[in-house]
């Protein structure tokens, strides 16, 4: 009701006429289609993501968030989130369940009061084959079970952005003669998360010192710089090439070759300062020389014999020619020859030639009584 537009006079009367004025301006007005304003739960869905923008090949959480707006509770409320083309979930909280594409939260028994809010963390995984750039659409929709509460939902469009690491190492012979190969190994890696694209290597050499003899199939003959396209690399991808140049043949002992390989890509870094790589070879005229004879081992000294008597003991007080002087005489073969006891050790009596003599006269004595008396005994009647 628009104010009573009165001119206020002077007195009791002017004033009274005033008052009604600004009480007509301040009443509210009835609803013009004669309904009477009901209490009702009023839903309200917000989204965020971590990181944003979104990283290609790395990992996200999307948050979505229900507010009661209204002035009564909301029962059972649903959350159901659509996310992006290029994205999947990851491993969900206990209170969401994933189908596909599509994460659902909540459900019976979730109460947001008037006021309040619910949040929900889906965590998920971004494709590393998106291309930077691309924009990712995420969309959620929350629900009550409460009659006349309205669906509410909205969308969330986040960009997605490549970042990689692409690393190269090289190797190489550490000596050569002149005129010699040398063998250089170089290795590219995507240390990731995102792929790699148009990943290149050059390597350029000195004319004056190498001759390119072998290159590998990424690396067309180019001129003194060889370049190697080796396209697109996924995350923990690794490439290896080998290839191999002579050295001069007129240079001098010592030269130092120094030879840098580089790696390009045409994605994001976020580190390069693993991009080149570098290596030396010396020239040596003979960086693998022939070992000498190994000596054998020492011959070991036999021992000196040790004397068996005391060399300080005094001579024994035996006069000589005594018969305990005497060492045996013991046969030494079957001829009937005799020696003396090799170990001199005098176990018996000595065998000298004047009781040999009497043991065979008494032998033959013997002898002869016996055929004697065998005679006799042949003559007896």
């Amino acid at each position: 009701m628009r104010p009573v537009a009165s001119t206020v006079s002077r007195g009791m009367f002017g004033a009274a006429v005033a008052v009604l004025s600004v009480l007509a301006s301040t009443a509210p007005s009835p609803p013009q289609d004669g309904r009477v304003a009901q209490i009702a739960p009023v839903l309200q869905v917000s989204k965020t993501v971590e990181p944003d923008p979104l990283v290609i090949g790395g990992s996200a959480e999307y948050t979505v968030t229900v507010t009661n707006a209204g002035d009564e509770a909301a029962e059972d409320v649903v959350v159901t989130d659509t996310l992006g083309n290029g994205i999947t979930a990851g491993a969900l909280p206990a209170d969401c369940q994933g189908t596909g594409s599509t994460v659902v939260c909540g459900g019976e028994g979730v109460t947001v009061d008037a006021g309040s809010s619910v949040s929900y963390t889906i965590p998920v995984e971004v494709d590393p084959s998106l291309s930077d750039g691309d924009n990712i659409t995420d969309r959620a929709e929350a629900s009550s079970s409460t009659a006349g509460v309205a669906d509410a939902s909205t969308q969330l469009i986040t960009i997605a952005q490549t970042q990689t690491d692409v690393e190269i190492t090289k190797t190489a012979t550490p000596t050569v003669r002149p005129g010699g190969e040398i063998t250089y190994t170089v290795v590219v890696t995507d240390r990731g998360p995102s792929d790699a694209v148009d990943v290149t290597v050059q390597d350029p050499t000195d004319g004056n010192l190498v001759t390119i003899t072998d290159l590998p199939e990424e690396c067309p003959p180019s001129g003194l710089t060889i370049t190697c396209a080796l396209g697109t690399l996924a995350p923990g991808q690794e490439v290896e090439l080998v290839i191999v140049v002579e050295a001069g043949s007129d240079l001098p002992e010592g030269t130092s070759i120094d030879n840098c390989a580089t790696v390009y890509t045409g994605s994001r870094e976020t580190e390069t300062g693993n991009n080149e790589s570098c290596a030396e070879t010396v020239i040596d005229d003979d960086p693998n020389p022939t070992p000498g004879p190994t000596p054998g081992p020492s011959p070991t000294e036999s021992p000196s014999p040790k004397p068996t008597g005391d060399p300080t003991a005094s001579p024994d007080p035996t006069p000589t020619g005594s018969p305990t002087d005497e060492p045996p005489i013991v046969p030494t073969d079957p001829t009937g020859g005799y020696d003396r006891d090799p170990a001199g050790k005098g176990g018996g009596l000595p065998m000298t030639g004047a009781p040999l003599v009497g043991l065979v006269v008494a032998a033959l004595v013997l002898v002869g009584s016996g055929l004697s008396a065998f005679v006799l005994a042949r003559r007896r009647p």
